[in-house]
């Protein structure tokens, strides 16, 4: 069965199709959800919230378009609303903690890295949502330009302007900081 069968499924009222819609994306939304928050129990949580509304929202899902694309959308409106509301680092602070552990660093150098990415953290934040979203999508979702510009709904061009101005104003923040 494709996407949009089950999608038709589950508008007529048949609850059991709704889980083979669970069972294909917990994945792909739990990843998307964890990358930006970076909490299980919290990822847990969210994942839930969104499921319900994508259920809730089934019938403004518009077959012309990837139900793929769709989930994703929703799963990162739904995790921005979240973060913001929460005031959450779009970036965790400890993504490199494997390397620092396990790549002989010294406890300065260990420290000196430490800084460098709560810096990084407090300036991405502070980008506005234009700039900061696509970022994010790309450098801790992994999401590649095209994928962004879908789930955005802006032109590729739009996006990869935002990404290199994002990081062109975070390079600024960056070196105004160490004044």
């Amino acid at each position: 069965m494709t996407d949009y069968d089950i999608v038709r499924e589950c508008l007529k009222g048949n609850k059991e199709a709704f889980s083979e819609i669970v069972s294909r994306y917990k994945n792909l939304v739990f990843s998307k959800v964890y990358a930006s928050v970076g909490n299980y129990e919290d990822t847990l949580d969210l994942s839930q919230e969104i499921f319900v509304k994508i259920y809730k929202n089934l019938e403004k899902y518009d077959p012309d378009y990837s139900f793929a694309t769709w989930v994703i959308r929703i799963t990162l409106n739904h995790t921005i609303d979240y973060m913001r509301k929460n005031k959450i680092q779009t970036v965790p602070a400890d993504e490199n903690e494997y390397n620092i552990k396990y790549g002989g660093l010294s406890p300065e150098q260990e420290y000196l890295n430490k800084e460098d990415r709560e810096k990084l953290n407090r300036a991405i934040d502070e980008l506005s949502d234009k700039y900061r979203i696509p970022l994010v999508m790309y450098y801790s979702q992994g999401m590649k330009y095209q994928e962004i510009s879908r789930v955005l709904n802006i032109p590729l061009s739009k996006v990869k302007n935002r990404i290199y101005r994002a990081r062109k104003m975070l390079k600024i923040n960056i070196e105004k900081g160490e004044d």
